[in-house]
């Protein structure tokens, strides 16, 4: 890969965790347990349509997110299985939004 291919693609994957992120910080944007619910706290996949909140994987499953922009978030928690267990055992989604934000902020770098 190319030095200009690979800032256009961390770009690009920098853009899908924000769209992720976004969905996870409106109200009532997050749960736990599973990768999306609807309106009524039933699972849907996460890029249902129906779906009104979704855990901080399947965020990216919804925007339909490349593997860069998957992988720099597991690196920001750590392992996958991280990412799952932090969802599903934190209280607040402040905690995954921080997750986020440092993903986003490992693809910027070297952006300047």
């Amino acid at each position: 890969m190319n030095e200009k291919a690979g800032a256009r693609e961390r770009k690009v994957a920098a853009m899908q965790l924000r769209m992720a992120r976004s969905l996870l910080a409106a109200k009532g944007g997050w749960c736990k347990k599973s990768w999306a619910v609807d309106r009524n706290g039933q699972r849907v996949p996460a890029e249902s349509p129906c779906a009104a909140a979704w855990c901080a994987f399947g965020a990216l499953r919804a925007v339909h997110a490349g593997p860069l922009a998957e992988d720099a978030l597991i690196a920001a928690f750590g392992n996958l299985g991280r990412v799952f267990k932090v969802n599903d055992t934190c209280r607040r989604v402040s905690t995954v939004l921080r997750r986020y934000d440092r993903a986003i902020a490992s693809l910027q770098e070297g952006e300047a």
